[in-house]
């Protein structure tokens, strides 16, 4: 059974509005109070979407565990949309602009759909604020003032899996459009590299010629995008989707290219690795 103390209590953190979560299931802005008093069921799915929208966890509102954070153990930033939509009023923005601007779809911005790292960056950049404010990890919205210049990573073209990046020889130094520029704050939080995509299998979220900028990391959650290496030879952006006993599935956007799957042994013998995980998209310039 799901606790809606819970509920209410990480909605309001985040600036939820519990009205807009009742409309995502259909129903009428009494529905929480409903399931609490036990005049209505929650089913297991539906308790799922809560725990992916409120950035915890199934466990977490089912009572199973006191621990809000998903199994990374990362810290438990969350994305306050009351502070969003402050700034982008005293601003004067309208949804569509920052939805223009960040590069979503129209009517992305008030389904609660996840951002990425790189999207709240960019929406930091617009709002004169920082990452860390949006997501709740500082109450202090003021850029400090080493933060408002960039610093360059390398654009490759293709990724030569079987080698280290730093071997990669598709990347030319001299060569200006080889390099993509990210803020100091999005540096300070990992080690990161760009990448030109090629072909259509992550549209329409990610386009032929797009520009994504990758944080090297060994492992990602399960429904997070990343940049995969496979057997050592040929690589891959694609949606990460763990299954229960170890394997992974790689997704496309593009439902034309159907899932591989592959097992946790084939992980190993291949192998399967992870080259880092897809934290902004830029489109083709």
């Amino acid at each position: 059974m799901v606790n809606i103390d819970k509920v209410k209590a990480i909605a309001k953190l985040r600036g939820l509005k519990l009205s807009r979560l009742c409309a995502d299931f259909g129903e009428d802005p009494t529905y929480f109070d409903k399931v609490k008093k036990g005049a209505r069921r929650m089913d297991d799915s539906r308790i799922a979407f809560l725990a992916e929208k409120l950035g915890t966890t199934f466990a977490y509102l089912t009572d199973v565990s006191d621990d809000p954070n998903p199994k990374s153990k990362l810290p438990f930033p969350m994305f306050h949309y009351k502070r969003y939509d402050e700034r982008r009023i005293a601003r004067g923005l309208t949804v569509n602009y920052v939805e223009d601007h960040i590069g979503v779809p129209h009517g992305y911005m008030d389904s609660f759909n996840e951002l990425s790292e790189g999207e709240v960056y960019k929406l930091a950049v617009l709002l004169n604020t920082t990452y860390e404010y949006l997501m709740g990890m500082t109450d202090d919205p003021r850029i400090p003032a080493d933060d408002r210049t960039g610093v360059k990573i390398k654009l490759f073209g293709e990724v030569a899996a079987g080698i280290p990046i730093k071997q990669i020889d598709n990347f030319d130094p001299d060569d200006e459009s080889s390099w993509e520029e990210i803020n100091r704050s999005t540096a300070k939080n990992g080690t990161y590299f760009a990448l030109r995509i090629k072909g259509d299998s992550m549209a329409t979220r990610i386009q032929n010629g797009d520009r994504v900028i990758v944080r090297y990391q060994e492992t990602v959650e399960s429904g997070q995008t990343a940049v995969i290496a496979i057997n050592g030879d040929t690589a891959t952006c694609k949606k990460v989707i763990w299954d229960e006993q170890g394997g992974m599935i790689l997704m496309s956007n593009n439902p034309a290219y159907p899932p591989r799957h592959f097992t946790a042994e084939q992980i190993q013998k291949l192998p399967v690795r992870i080259l880092g995980r897809v934290v902004e998209i830029r489109g083709e310039p």
